[in-house]
């Protein structure tokens, strides 16, 4: 789209507003079920916008990530991964955790989201819910409104990184700017240049590297007044260089070139030449390393985006959605062009005739053939007026007629355009190319029409004849040269001989036919013919001047000429034994695992680096817990609580001071509530919807006037009771003073879901106390609370409970890893190119194949593997290690070890019976990751819960022996086992020191681990050497779209058959 015009902003608008009403819609749906279920108390406008901030955030997030990476599946992974290791973040804080450090970990959006949910469930758990008067009153250290500024300030931060990372980061396809472009003057102000032609066609000969004068065809005035017109694309010192390993490669060398307008420009050269490199740099795909190309006074270099509204595309390759069909195209595409309206269904339908797809008008591109599909891309290109069209081999693919009314339609259209065409079939270039370039070793070599071409390098005419084995070759070449003496030898091969006839030579022709005619026998000819030079002859002539040192002419080989040395026709050496080939075999097999991983770094990336990450982090997040640590000393105060917080205050007495208590106290803005005396009437009061029967309360009694403070507080509107709520109460005061016996006292009213509530408040009292009786307000008094330490069966239980994060960890960790496994086995397999089979035929077995491979895998896998066990020692984790383990198992950590070892066996075989299923690598690798997620941490966090409820405690056990059959359920579920046996023998509930490999413990998945270490390698090779029965094959590979048509058998064949 890009290459047709289509500008960044628009594709970018484009998503977001796709994918942003989906979010919307999303949003709704989630608002309305949180409100229903879990957050009735919470504002359901916020709910909504918290969610779609959420989704919005998202989408950014995604559009910053793909703006990095030029493979999909590479940006997938990335993306899942950064965004499952931000969420990770929040595991690390706690309701103590200052406000700041949370507010600046919200620049990543999971964090505030989850943050963000954490506030709405302890808003709703005090009845309270989040509401537009309590959105911005702190939980636990954050603020819900927080959670809304951020998400929506990562929304616009992670556009605008992803704008600039799409700029700047180079990719596969793409002009780049420099990483300061933002800052440079000229790319803000416009870049558009004065129209002005370049240099002539008769002064670019000049300039053609290898090239000489005559090899350039001179054009007429008509086509010289296009360059000073701006009509013509004129290219001019146009290089492209790529960095290889060892240094650069020139791809396009210089090249200065002019296509013409109502011209059909054909490109020629062998593989690598660099055609496609050209027009790739003409239409920004890639860009130029230094030159320049115009047309109608826009330049490649300054005005890409202009001169992309000028262009028509059918790339080598056809760019096409599946789900579209053939009229959906052109539709989409005719918009692109401007079309609108009749215009459009009118252009639409003019190319479906134009390319023959009239009656494939509504099929989807999915289901055309190659030649279709190749016919919808050329009328893509052709639609509309696009003054520049390149159609990179247009017609491959193409049955013959097909390739025939191709030409005529590109034939048809270049009228007002500048059609540049490649291709290898030499009869179109022929046909179609009004001028013919032939390029070499990225150079240009030759320009101009066919015609011009063939006089050039002199071809000629091609004689051959057909000679028997008695012919005298010396005497025939003797006689075709005593008529035409500049006559050549081009080849002498079997029975054949070929000779390259001047032009010039034709008058001689008739003589020389008779004449031969005559003496047939004598000379020993069969028969004989001759042709006109082809420009598949000019292009291979120009090759060769390409290339001094290929020899193209071939010469017979005398039969008893003896073979070169170091060729063995035949050896006495006994073919090596099957032990020995079954080693050759697997080194080689080895060899070629270990060179694929070593050029191809995914392999390493998810056979080991993610997996080390995971298991690192799972370990870090257990460490590093607060949990298990002893609290720190921590002050006694209300600095944590907001500076206007509404403190109710109740005065019971008549001490001056309690009036004076607003002003005194600073922690808060103090309220003083006026409470009813009597407190209640003395028959039957109902208070907070309970009736009392004769409460034996006085009005001056202490006990009713703390209830009646906390119904007036409730009827004022403590939280969301009110009709004018009044939020962030989490603490009042009941004073008694009296000047008469000179005495004084407090209660303390708290809301109990505030953390140290009571103390805080307490001490905010004393402290205001201490200052209005000492008339000095400047003391203060510091209070601090200091825990005591943990106990080792605390610290033991504290850290058993986090270790069932590092199970989690664990698993996901080795799920990444079967991610290395199974596309490169699919890969193998796929119909591309069946390399698997390749080395099957040429002698390998299947043994040493599988073998081979395992031992690679499981090379591969013992890297996380030691690692990991290395980790959990060295973080001493003890549920897993025993060290200084109250309660634990006996021997855990041996136990952990042999799981670990024989998962590596059990795995990787496990994922050669998985790569069965697959038969694309791309998804197969998507789906793997899925597959052993679900198999591994869903259905342990499953089996947790069951064990749980119990309803279902008593037929998990039984689950359990299915579920083992997945190695990572097993994996997981012994490391929550060992786990669950040290709370379980801490409180009593189970024996003491049972060993790790108890049946009772981890024993029932080390023995399912060591059935499948051994049962799905069988099973893998079993289900290859059934596959390998065709019969079988069909079976299971057969395309159910494809339906096998009848068979109309022979009367008398079919009667055989019977008897």
């Amino acid at each position: 789209m890009k290459i047709l015009g289509v500008q960044d902003r628009t594709i970018i608008w484009s998503w977001y507003i796709t994918y942003g009403a989906i979010f919307v819609v999303s949003a709704v749906l989630q608002a309305a079920a949180s409100k229903a279920n879990l957050f009735s108390n919470c504002n359901i406008v916020l709910v909504f916008i918290f969610f779609l901030l959420f989704g919005w955030s998202v989408l950014a997030y995604g559009f910053m990530v793909s703006s990095i990476f030029s493979k999909s599946r590479i940006g997938t992974y990335v993306g899942i991964i950064g965004f499952f290791v931000m969420y990770l973040i929040t595991s690390g804080f706690s309701a103590t955790t200052p406000e700041s450090t949370k507010n600046a970990m919200c620049i990543f959006s999971p964090v505030a989201m989850a943050f963000g949910v954490q506030t709405m469930a302890n808003a709703e758990a005090n009845s309270l819910g989040i509401t537009f008067g309590n959105v911005n009153e702190p939980y636990q250290n954050f603020r819900f409104a927080t959670s809304l500024y951020y998400m929506a300030f990562d929304i616009v931060l992670y556009t605008l990184l992803g704008l600039y990372f799409e700029k700047v980061v180079p990719k596969d396809y793409g002009i780049t700017e420099k990483w300061y472009f933002f800052a440079s003057p000229a790319y803000w102000r416009s870049r558009k240049t004065a129209k002005q032609p370049l240099l002539h066609e008769t002064t670019a000969a000049d300039l053609i590297e290898g090239a000489p004068h005559d090899a350039i065809e001179p054009v007429g005035m008509d086509l010289k007044a296009q360059e000073g017109a701006g009509e013509a694309l004129v290219i001019r010192q146009l290089r492209r260089e790529f960095k290889v390993p060892g240094g650069t490669k020139v791809a396009v060398k210089g090249l200065d070139l002019t296509m013409y307008k109502n011209q059909i420009t054909c490109l020629l050269g062998h593989n690598g030449a660099g055609k496609t490199t050209l027009i790739s740099m003409l239409t920004g795909m890639i860009p130029a390393s230094s030159g320049d190309a115009t047309f109608n006074g826009l330049s490649l270099r300054s005005d890409l985006a202009e001169l992309r509204q000028s262009l028509g595309m059918c790339p080598q390759h056809d760019v096409l959605y599946g789900e579209l069909t053939v009229e959906e195209h052109l539709q989409f595409y005719g918009r692109i062009k401007g079309f609108t309206g009749q215009a459009l269904a009118d252009e639409v339908t003019d190319k479906i005739a134009e390319v023959g797809l009239t009656e494939k008008r509504n099929v989807a591109s999915s289901e055309l053939s190659g030649g279709m599909k190749r016919k919808l891309s050329l009328a893509i290109a052709l639609l509309g007026d696009s003054k520049i069209v390149f159609l990179d081999e247009p017609t491959s693919g193409m049955d013959p007629y097909s390739r025939r009314s191709s030409w005529e339609i590109i034939m048809n259209n270049r009228s007002n355009r500048i059609v540049v065409l490649t291709t290898h079939f030499m009869d179109e270039a022929d046909i179609l190319g009004d001028r013919i370039a032939i390029m070499a070793e990225g150079q240009l070599r030759c320009v101009g029409s066919s015609l011009f071409l063939k006089n050039r390098y002199g071809a000629g005419y091609n004689f051959s004849l057909v000679r028997t084995e008695a012919c005298d070759t010396q005497a025939l070449i003797a006689f075709v040269r005593s008529y035409l003496p500049l006559a050549k030898v081009l080849s002498n091969v079997g029975t054949e001989m070929s000779f390259q006839l001047p032009l010039d030579g034709a008058p001689h022709f008739a003589a020389m036919f008779a004449d031969l005619d005559a003496r047939l026998e004598a000379l020993g000819v069969l028969s004989y013919g001759i042709s006109v030079t082809t420009l598949e002859e000019v292009f291979i002539k120009v090759a060769e001047i390409g290339d001094e040192h290929q020899q193209h002419t071939l010469q017979p080989r005398d039969p008893h000429t003896p073979a070169p040395v170091g060729y063995k026709i035949n050896t006495a050496e006994a073919p090596p034994s099957r032990l020995r080939m079954f080693g050759r075999h697997f080194v080689a097999l080895f060899k070629k695992r270990f060179r694929t991983a070593r050029r191809d770094k995914k392999i390493v990336l998810f056979g080991a680096v993610l997996p080390v990450i995971f298991l690192i982090l799972g370990m870090c997040i257990l460490k590093f817990s607060s949990l298990a640590k002893d609290d720190a000393p921590m002050t006694i105060n209300l600095a944590r609580y907001p500076a206007a917080l509404p403190v109710p205050v109740t005065c019971q007495g008549d001490a001056a001071w309690c009036q004076a208590l607003p002003t005194a106290y600073k922690s808060g803005t103090v309220s003083l509530l006026s409470v009813p005396s009597p407190a209640y009437p003395t028959n039957s009061p109902t208070v907070f919807d309970v009736t009392y029967t004769n409460p034996s309360i006085e009005a001056n009694d202490t006990t009713g006037t703390c209830l009646a403070t906390g119904y007036v507080v409730y009827q004022r509107g403590y939280g969301a009771a009110g009709a004018t709520p009044i939020v962030g109460q989490y603490g009042g005061y009941v004073i008694r003073g009296s000047t008469a016996d000179n005495t004084y006292g407090y209660n303390l009213i708290v809301n109990t879901t505030a953390i140290h509530a009571a103390p805080n408040f307490k001490a905010a009292m004393d402290e205001t106390l201490y200052q209005l009786f000492t008339g000095k307000p400047e003391l203060t008094l510091r209070v601090t609370s200091h825990p005591l330490p943990l106990t080792a069966m605390t610290k033991t239980l504290f850290t058993t409970f986090m270790s069932f994060a590092t199970s989690i960890f664990v698993v996901l960790a080795f799920a990444f890893f079967t991610a290395s496994i199974v596309p490169y086995l699919v890969n193998e397999k796929h119909h591309s190119h069946n390399s698997k089979h390749q080395q099957l035929v040429s002698g390998v077995s299947l043994p040493a194949f599988w073998i081979a491979n395992f031992a690679w895998d499981l090379l591969l896998f013992m890297i996380p593997c030691v690692i990991g066990l290395v980790a959990i020692y060295l973080f001493d984790i003890t549920p897993f290690t025993g060290h200084d383990c109250f309660g634990c198992a006996a021997s855990p950590f041996a136990a952990v070890i042999v799981i670990f070892v024989l998962l590596g066996f059990s795995l990787c075989s496990f994922c050669y019976c998985l790569s069965y299923l697959f038969t694309d690598p791309a998804s197969s690798q998507t789906y793997t990751i899925m597959t052993n997620v679900v198999l591994g941490t869903v259905l342990m966090t499953v089996s947790v819960v069951l064990d749980v409820i119990d309803s279902t405690k008593d037929i998990n056990p039984s689950l359990k022996f299915i579920w083992r059959l997945s190695p990572l359920f097993c994996v997981g579920n012994s490391l929550n086992a060992l786990s669950i046996y040290t709370i379980r023998s801490t409180f009593g509930r189970q024996k003491n020191n049972v060993s790790a490999f108890s049946t009772d413990v981890v024993g029932w998945e080390i023995l399912y681990l060591a059935i499948e270490a051994i049962l799905f390698p069988v099973l893998a090779i079993g289900i290859d050497y059934a596959l390998s029965f065709p019969k079988i094959k069909a079976k299971f590979n057969k395309d159910p779209q494809i339906v096998d048509a009848p068979v109309d058998i022979d009367v008398d064949v079919q009667a055989e058959a019977d008897r």
